[in-house]
């Protein structure tokens, strides 16, 4: 039989080999679900960069939204070919509470109107106060360049805090590639992203 001064012992050794492997297990499951949000979120892309503003349909935009239901909703709660603006959100929301990363979504709006796609809105945010975004690709307008980036730098290093890219349906496939060309790495990266420019890689050295 065991003195109490053995098992004391044993359980001052269990204790923390229990505790570590909890903690292991939800380490585990925080990387399976910031890793599928980032599959899921890259498959996403690809089937936006599919569809064309001014030419894709509602029907187009409803197969994209059954594909990614559960990561998606309505604004106003209807949804109709007069008017629709369906939302779609990917994070890593179990990874940040682990502490080891920052903060990191990625959210992508479409908008029909009148049965057609008028308006892509991407952005990538990325805490604390990293952003990267493709605020709008709209139909072609005389009134509005083509393609047109722009950022904003940190006061004290040379770093983006925050880049953008307005594109219309008029900008070349490789202005579109480069609009579109998120790194979704950011959502599982240990220590996240520190450039709105690693975030959407926009914009050359100067």
């Amino acid at each position: 039989m065991e003195t109490p001064e053995k098992m004391s012992r044993k359980m001052l050794i269990i204790i923390p080999v229990c505790v570590v492997a909890f903690l292991s297990v939800l380490l585990a499951c925080a990387l399976v679900q910031a890793f599928e949000a980032r599959a899921d979120c890259n498959a996403f892309l690809s089937d936006i960069r599919n569809l064309r503003v001014g030419e894709s349909t509602y029907d187009d935009v409803l197969r994209i939204h059954a594909t990614y239901r559960n990561r998606s909703s309505v604004e106003g709660n209807t949804c109709e070919r007069n008017l629709c603006i369906l939302d779609f959100s990917f994070e890593n929301i179990w990874l940040y509470h682990s502490g080891l990363v920052p903060g990191a979504r990625f959210v992508g709006s479409l908008t029909i109107r009148n049965g057609v796609l008028v308006k892509v809105n991407l952005t990538l945010s990325s805490n604390p106060g990293y952003d990267a975004t493709t605020t709008e690709e709209t139909s072609d307008n005389l009134n509005v360049k083509a393609y047109e980036v722009g950022g904003r730098k940190f006061q004290s290093d040379q770093r983006y805090s925050y880049v953008w890219a307005h594109i219309t349906s008029a900008a070349s496939e490789e202005q579109r590639r480069a609009a579109y060309a998120f790194n979704l790495a950011c959502l599982t990266r240990f220590g996240g992203c520190k450039d709105a420019n690693e975030i959407l890689p926009i914009l050359l050295p100067r």
